[in-house]
């Protein structure tokens, strides 16, 4: 029965963000968070399968239109969708990673950075996997992101993108690993001093003035 109702209750949430109504789509995943934060067990877990499985409503062409609203949208409208946004996880991660990629406003790269650090926290999972995106660019904001959200199981796949073909990726990869200030990440700026880019060398030096190691 609870996973009827899950399921219908996720489907009626899907109907909401096609139609536009942010508001009460919102509004159910809130009572379901509500739900989850209940210390009877019984409700705790109800309310844990239904949150779940309204994370999961909505497809590219929603976070799509969810993203615009986002950006262009009024005050409540932008607010409402970045909350909803971020409930969606990993799947609506992989769609603003996407179009910060090719978005060319600086202020509208700038709300779209912010938010995926906010959906980061805790965990940088959804975003190791662009470490590899061909477009340097893309590489180079999400290695600054993995800097603000500071899960130190990123250092592994930091170490790999030390070795970037764009010196413009390396630099932001040894500033990032300044954020981290752990022994690891000391040892691999020492070893950006050797880069072959100039730029980098200078990067790694003033990284180190600011560390107490």
């Amino acid at each position: 029965v609870v996973s009827r109702l899950a399921g219908g209750l996720a489907f009626l949430v899907e109907l909401r963000l096609r139609s536009g109504e942010l508001g009460a789509a919102l509004d159910l995943m809130r009572k379901a968070e509500q739900l989850e934060a209940s210390p009877v067990p019984a409700l705790h877990e109800r309310g844990e399968r239904l949150a779940d499985a309204l994370a999961r409503a909505g497809n590219d062409r929603i976070f799509k239109s969810l993203t615009e609203m986002l950006l262009t949208g009024s005050e409540q409208a932008s607010m409402e969708a970045a909350e909803i946004l971020k409930r969606g996880q990993s799947r609506s991660a992989n769609h603003l990673i996407e179009r910060l990629a090719e978005e060319e406003s600086r202020t509208h790269r700038a709300r779209l950075i912010m938010l995926l650090k906010e959906m980061g926290k805790g965990s940088s999972v959804p975003f190791m996997s662009r470490l590899d995106d061909p477009r340097w660019y893309l590489v180079r904001n999400v290695v600054g992101i993995l800097g603000d959200i500071g899960d130190a199981a990123a250092l592994p796949q930091l170490r790999k993108v030390a070795s970037h073909h764009d010196p413009r990726v390396r630099r932001e990869v040894v500033r990032t690993l300044t954020r981290f200030a752990s022994p690891d990440a000391e040892e691999m700026i020492i070893e950006a001093l050797a880069d072959e880019d100039r730029g980098v060398q200078i990067t790694a030096v003033n990284s180190l003035a600011t560390l107490k190691g």
